[in-house]
């Protein structure tokens, strides 16, 4: 549970790390670009270091979606979302990626063929609705000044929603540290390709000394050590214990984003940030299956739960 827990905290301040870098004059594309510089290796150190405990099999296209993957959820999806905090709160940001439950639960409707649940679906509307009271309680001036990040905060979940469906069996079939790097590596170069068509290269080198411990914090604090804590921490829980301690990444969002941002909700704000929260939590759940989710690093055959 704490393995678990200290992973989602760490996942959550992302909105804040880089409203703070941000103040310093770097540009999304930029943080992003020093981000990946410093991540990608280190996951390929740690895929080296790590034994895998069997010979993976890969199978006819799994590279191909592996990249895909990576590119849409960890370059596109990620650019979005630091492009949309520019000017959506840390807090108002974070609820709206949380509802990525909904696109999910859309996304295997039309894999499937068949529609979605009826519960499903009123679970989904009630999200929105709670989403729609969040945005708009802050009063009409603040929601015209927010609707277009708000609106690529959306497509970033959207995105995410893909990148979940598409990790969850390639991860465990070819391990969770291969498939991250490989995944990063293609995002990755999809950032430098974008940063070098934007700016010139000495941009990476001129940024203030600040911005340079922000991307680092945003690499190691942010994706590589949360990905592995959460990772081991559900390997030793049930999937609605996870389930509830996800619940704790928007809520520490806010906290962070009230102590160090200044950032505040309004009494209608609150009542739509609890209503997003508990449908995203019960359409989570409603769409997990019922095995344990294991690394498939680790060795293990036992099922396990996404």
């Amino acid at each position: 549970m704490l393995l678990t827990l200290f992973g989602v905290v760490a996942f959550s301040t992302k909105g804040i790390i880089a409203k703070l870098a941000y103040t310093h004059g770097v540009e999304p594309i930029t943080l992003m670009t020093l981000r990946m510089l410093i991540a990608v290796p280190l996951f390929w150190l740690l895929l080296l270091f790590v034994p895998s405990g069997f010979e993976v099999q890969w199978r006819r296209g799994d590279l191909g979606r592996v990249l895909v993957a990576g590119f849409l959820g960890y370059y596109v999806a990620q650019l979005l979302d630091l492009v949309a905090l520019q000017t959506v709160s840390a807090t108002l940001g974070r609820l709206i990626l949380f509802t990525y439950p909904c696109f999910v639960v859309l996304l295997m409707a039309l894999i499937d063929r068949r529609p979605p649940q009826p519960q499903r679906l009123l679970a989904m509307g009630v999200c929105y609705a709670g989403l729609g009271t969040a945005l708009l309680g802050g009063g009409f001036d603040a929601f015209r000044a927010t609707w277009s990040g708000a609106s690529l905060m959306l497509i970033s979940a959207l995105l995410f929603a893909g990148y979940y469906i598409t990790a969850g069996d390639l991860s465990r079939r070819l391990g969770v540290l291969r498939f991250s790097a490989f995944a990063m590596s293609a995002a990755g170069l999809g950032v430098v390709a974008h940063h070098v068509l934007l700016h010139p290269g000495a941009v990476i080198l001129a940024q203030p000394v600040a911005v340079y411990g922000y991307a680092a914090t945003l690499a190691v604090g942010v994706t590589v050590l949360p990905m592995i804590l959460i990772l081991e921490g559900m390997r030793r829980i049930t999937t609605e214990t996870s389930a509830v301690l996800n619940l704790a990444g928007p809520m520490f969002t806010f906290l962070l984003a009230w102590a160090v941002l200044g950032e505040r909700l309004t009494a209608i704000q609150w009542f739509g940030f609890a209503v997003v929260i508990g449908a995203g939590w019960l359409l989570g759940r409603s769409g997990r299956r019922t095995r344990e989710w294991i690394p498939a690093d680790s060795g293990r055959t036992d099922s396990v739960t996404k």
